[in-house]
Parts: C-alpha cells; structure tokens; sequence
C-alpha cells in the first residue's frame, strides 16, 4: 500500500519577490580614528570602572564574560599599541562598521605573554593549521575565558528573551525591562 501524505507547510513565506530592492543603505563616509586612549575592559575591572562613573548604581551579578571599553583620561598610551597598529584601526559605517573588533584584538594580543603562532610560513598540513589557529584564539581569549566581540546587542537578543519567557510563563524578572 502506498500511502501518500499531503501535508500543508506550518510556515510558508511565499514566492519569491516579483520586484526585490535593489537599492543600498547609505551612510556617511567619514572615517574615524580610533585612539588607544579607548581599552578594552572586562571581568571585576569592569566592574569597578562602571560602579565608578555611577556610584549610585551597584552592579549585581556575575562579571565573568563582562566586557566594557573605557576611556582612560590619560594622554598616555593605555593599551601599549605602537603608532602603527593604531592607524590601520578606522571606523567606517561603510567599510568596518566592527572596527572596535580589531583595536579589542590588538590590545589583547599585545598584553599577550605565551607562545604566539609563526606567521612567517604558512602550514603545511590541517594539524598545523589547527594548531596556529588555536594559538590564535588563545591570544583574542579574555581572561575569564570568553572571546569578546561586537553583535547586535540588546535590540537583538531582546526579542528573542521576551518571547521565551512569554511562551515558557516564566514571570518577568522584576525590574528586567526598565
């Protein structure tokens, strides 16, 4: 017997657009430097920075897998960058808007005290590249172990908490959406 089942898709989204957008988001195309008076802060120093500029406001929780950037008054260089890995760090919304990425990953590299991976050959098998990778990620990893990066942020995990604590009827933390 061959039994054949017809079952409508729960979720279809339709036929492709007839007509689709083909236009660009338009940003500004300035450029902005970005100084090594700006140092990537995380675990209890963040903390502390933060309950600095708020003394009003006591910080609960956890600080692990917490990172901030701070800016340090000093004219002094905070992250110990030279001049040169500082220029090539730019801000452009059109080119790089992650620019804070790679003047995180130059201030973590360069507090690096361990094996750093040669960069002057390339591997030769997958277990070398393996290897250099993870010499890699151990240089970009904080010390509380996470890897630090720029994403959407709330207005993108947001949506997707309210909406789990909604359909679980998990109540509302108080004092969680102010």
């Amino acid at each position: 017997m061959n039994l054949m089942i017809n079952l409508k898709q729960v979720s279809f989204p339709g036929s492709p657009v007839k007509n689709p957008l083909k236009r660009l988001g338009k940003w500004p195309v300035k450029e902005y430097r970005m100084t090594d008076n700006w140092r990537y802060v995380i675990d209890k120093e963040s903390h502390i920075i933060s309950e600095q500029q708020t003394p009003n406001h006591k910080l609960t929780g956890e600080s692990v897998g917490r990172q901030i950037w701070s800016l340090e008054k000093s004219t002094t260089s905070s992250s110990s960058l030279s001049h040169e890995q500082n220029e090539e760090v730019v801000f452009s919304a059109n080119r790089n808007p992650n620019a804070s990425d790679k003047l995180m990953r130059n201030q973590l590299i360069s507090r690096w005290k361990g094996i750093r991976p040669d960069i002057t050959s390339k591997p030769k098998t997958a277990k070398e590249a393996a290897y250099k990778g993870m010499q890699f990620f151990q240089m970009v990893q904080s010390d509380d172990g996470h890897w630090g990066g720029d994403y959407g942020g709330p207005m993108f995990l947001m949506p997707g908490l309210i909406c789990t604590l909604y359909i679980t009827k998990v109540p509302y933390p108080a004092g969680c959406f102010m």
